[in-house]
């Protein structure tokens, strides 16, 4: 991969591609060259942007995630940046933000995003909404789709202080084969679990995958 890249120093999306991964894996500085180099060459490579705002909410510097998710996206990203919205406002438990947009905002794949932001704004989440949760984060025969709903059931549920159901889900990612292990040592939800037995034995599976990335990239 890194010779291939080398061979494609000036084609953004091999760039993007690489950016996209490191986003999972890091380390930053790495994460942070490629977003650039790609930006440079292709400035309208608007997801990196939001990709680049992850990084400010692990430092939990949330004013400035909000600056950038302030600005309309351009109508091909509306999906990943209301989800990308709706996860740093759980992330920074907003609750005062969560429910202006949904008192204000026309919000794309109502059946997800209503139930987390309003689970953010109440504090409480919907039965309907637990079913769903479980049934996607289960679905073997959609291993992505598993992945993400299960890391944003481990999110939503340490939102709600229940760490044990976080871990389960925790749990589930890593039974889908998620290799993002910047997103389980950094996202701001997840101090108390980082100390939980269990999760040195899940970050260690997350890692061996992350690591073999990494090291195609770095």
């Amino acid at each position: 991969m890194a010779r291939a890249l080398k061979r494609s120093a000036n084609l953004a999306d091999a760039h993007d591609i690489a950016a996209r991964l490191l986003l999972e894996t890091g380390p930053r500085d790495a994460f942070d060259h490629h977003c650039d180099r790609a930006l440079a060459i292709e400035p309208r490579i608007h997801m990196l942007r939001y990709f680049r705002c992850r990084w400010l909410a692990f430092d939990e510097d949330f004013d400035a995630v909000e600056r950038v998710m302030a600005r309309p996206p351009p109508d091909h990203l509306k999906m990943t940046y209301w989800q990308a919205r709706t996860r740093f406002l759980l992330w920074s438990r907003n609750q005062a933000a969560a429910q202006a947009l949904l008192d204000n905002a026309e919000i794309p794949y109502p059946q997800v995003l209503v139930p987390m932001l309003t689970t953010v704004a109440k504090t409480v989440i919907d039965p309907p909404f637990v079913a769903d949760l479980e049934a996607r984060s289960n679905n073997v025969k959609a291993p992505r789709a598993a992945a993400l709903f299960s890391q944003i059931g481990a999110e939503l549920y340490a939102f709600l202080r229940d760490y044990d159901r976080s871990l389960e889900f925790v749990r589930r990612a890593a039974r889908a084969n998620v290799f993002d292990i910047m997103w389980l040592e950094r996202c701001p939800l997840f101090g108390p679990l980082r100390t939980m037995p269990g999760y040195d034995e899940l970050r260690v599976d997350i890692e061996s995958r992350a690591a073999k990335i990494r090291d195609e990239l770095v």
